[in-house]
């Protein structure tokens, strides 16, 4: 009886032929569609922020807070010699809402007056910047619904209103004690307004 060699015949799918591909590339396939379905399941989920109320934030000169949605801010500076730059003196907001705000805190632009705003200046990293004697990175007042000067915090600031319905404006003086602790112009990327 002659023997034959196994490399005289045609060489089996189970001996390295295209049924382990097939195998492996359905493994394949049938991975990328769970992974892809729980990809599709994540992105889908909802997000809900202060609890569906009203969520009172601005930055910039186009704020989208509840209380006044045409505030307008802008910095003025002041040159000085012991460090060679132009460093923020005021910040003003234009276009301030001195009305009192409605009962429903679900409507916008019912106006800010008896709120407390917080102003912030922002550098490009996202880092408060300092607003005068004693490092402070934010001031605070409670907007008149008329025009008054209102306390600041913190007391070494100031903060004149004038205007009255939508059409006020606030000037805040930043703390002149030493004037290079105060933010370097250059240096500021947004306006930040939040409100209590």
């Amino acid at each position: 009886m002659a023997k034959s060699s196994p490399l005289s015949g045609r060489i089996g799918s189970r001996f390295g032929g295209r049924g382990a591909r097939k195998r492996t590339r359905i493994i394949f396939a049938s991975l990328l569609i769970v992974f892809a379905g729980s990809i599709a399941t994540t992105l889908a989920a909802n997000v809900t922020i202060s609890g569906g109320n009203a969520l009172e934030f601005g930055q910039g000169q186009v704020p989208a807070i509840a209380c006044d949605t045409t505030i307008t801010s802008a910095i003025t500076e002041e040159w000085n010699n012991t460090s060679a730059n132009f460093h923020v003196k005021e910040i003003t907001l234009s276009d301030l809402n001195l009305a009192s705000p409605s009962a429903s805190a679900n409507t916008s632009d019912t106006g800010c007056g008896t709120k407390v705003i917080h102003v912030k200046l922002l550098n490009a990293d996202g880092t408060p910047l300092t607003l005068g004697a004693g490092d402070p990175s934010e001031i605070s007042f409670t907007v008149p619904t008329a025009s008054g000067n209102p306390t600041a915090s913190p007391t070494t600031a100031t903060v004149a209103v004038t205007g009255s319905g939508a059409s006020g404006k606030a000037v805040i003086s930043v703390p002149t004690a030493t004037p290079t602790a105060r933010a370097i112009a250059s240096a500021v990327a947004r306006v930040v307004l939040e409100t209590d």
